[in-house]
């Protein structure tokens, strides 16, 4: 039986650090484990959480949602009613369309917003020759609805009264540019008879001075005749005596 030495001291301890160096060792890995775990547990919570309060976010913001239509049915918003008279029949009572739209000072608003209205006639069929009587309500609610898209203020105005306007406007004017070379020849035309009827009256006028002139003169040679007349008849007269004389000396011959 061979003889074994006993571990010194030293072996001894150093066996014994060995030993609880693999216990901290053992020890940090269980405790990183168990850190992951309660980490990924704690986010599974927060995620849990977020999710309820999204959900119970959407729930209020329905819950607004609901109570802001609510509120509009209860307590309608005030509308901008429409003036008395006509646009741009301010001598007969009328109205300026900027002003009564509240837009007197902003007049790059009030041109953007007929130049929308002009685009959603003309994308909804409105024609230049078209008239407010001969269009479909239908065709002027979506021509409406389009304009209240692209300016949602539109809508304040009521029954639509201001975009009406202006549709009624941009037919108005575009029948007029259609009839306006007409328009200017006819007006030339009437310009032209009014000349000829002048220039006539003056040529009557000038004729009826010169006859008034002639016949005056005329009525002074009258006279003048009548005195020629007059002296006429004293030269009869005379003529008559003349003739006397030579009788006398006919009557002296035959003697």
């Amino acid at each position: 039986m061979a003889y074994r030495e006993a571990p010194s001291a030293f072996q001894r301890r150093k066996h014994v650090d060995n030993a609880l160096d693999l216990v901290k060792f053992n020890s940090k890995k269980i405790t990183l484990k168990d850190q992951m775990v309660e980490k990924e547990k704690q986010m599974a919570e927060m995620q849990a959480l977020l999710l309820s309060m999204q959900a119970q976010l959407t729930k209020t913001q329905k819950k607004l949602k609901l109570e802001k239509k609510k509120q509009k049915v209860d307590t309608p918003a005030m509308l901008i009613p429409k003036p008395a008279g006509q646009a741009g029949r301010l001598k007969e009572g009328g109205y300026r369309l900027q002003s009564a739209m509240g837009l007197e000072d902003d007049g790059a608003k009030y041109n953007e917003m007929l130049g929308a209205v002009r685009v959603a006639a003309i994308q909804h069929g409105i024609q230049p020759g078209d008239t407010m009587l001969s269009m479909h309500e239908e065709t002027l609610a979506k021509v409406f609805k389009a304009a209240r898209l692209k300016y949602p203020e539109l809508a304040k105005y009521k029954h639509d009264w201001a975009t009406r306007d202006m549709v009624k406007q941009y037919v108005k004017n575009k029948r007029y540019s259609a009839i306006k070379p007409e328009r200017e020849r006819r007006r030339a035309e009437k310009a032209a008879k009014a000349e000829e009827a002048s220039q006539t009256l003056a040529s009557a006028a000038l004729v009826g001075l010169v006859n008034g002139g002639a016949s005056g003169a005329g009525r002074v040679g009258g006279d003048d005749d009548e005195d020629d007349e007059d002296n006429g008849d004293e030269d009869d007269e005379d003529d008559e005596e003349e003739e006397d004389d030579d009788d006398d000396d006919d009557d002296d011959d035959e003697n």
